[in-house]
């Protein structure tokens, strides 16, 4: 029941990028809202539950954007696999960290953008402005990240409740019958 929650709040993540953030009178770049959620499973939750979101949230994006496919799914990856490196020498539960944790995920996912406009042959340009845009994501990233991963950990915990009242394992249903 783990992964229904992680496919909702993908959704809802992603609907809120897509559809709401960009009409919403926020001033400058706001980032990509699935790094919160990459960063929770990273510090948070077991290894295999982590890979599975990488992999849905990261097919979900390429399907609904309009650029290159595999570039969501490259870039969570490679948010997993040098976020659980970098989580092996810092504590992951210190919240003082949590927004630059958010900040290092924007930088990664803006490096992988970059250097697949870089590639010889591409088509698509870097953006003059995507310095500045650089700049307003990781302001944004520093202010909500913390506030975004605590949330989405809040909400998990909420759901892991409900699925067990719903659903009680095999031995409290046994306990409950002696």
């Amino acid at each position: 029941m783990t992964y229904g929650f992680y496919v909702i709040i993908g959704f809802v993540l992603i609907v809120l990028q897509t559809c709401f953030a960009p009409f919403a009178a926020l001033p400058g770049d706001m980032y990509d809202l699935q790094i919160p959620l990459m960063l929770y499973l990273i510090l948070f939750r077991p290894f295999r539950e982590t890979v599975f979101g990488a992999v849905f949230v990261g097919a979900a994006m390429d399907s609904i954007s309009a650029g290159p496919f595999g570039i969501y799914s490259m870039t969570y990856l490679l948010v997993f696999i040098s976020g659980t490196w970098i989580v092996r020498f810092l504590h992951s539960g210190n919240r003082w960290l949590l927004p630059f944790f958010v900040v290092y995920g924007v930088a990664v996912e803006n490096l992988v953008f970059w250097s697949v406009c870089l590639l010889p042959g591409s088509v698509v340009r870097p953006p003059a402005d995507s310095l500045a845009s650089l700049g307003e994501q990781v302001l944004w990233g520093l202010l909500t990240g913390a506030v975004l991963i605590s949330g989405i950990r809040f909400l998990h915990r909420i759901w892991t409740g409900w699925m067990d009242d719903l659903f009680p394992r095999v031995s409290e249903r046994e306990e409950g019958r002696a």
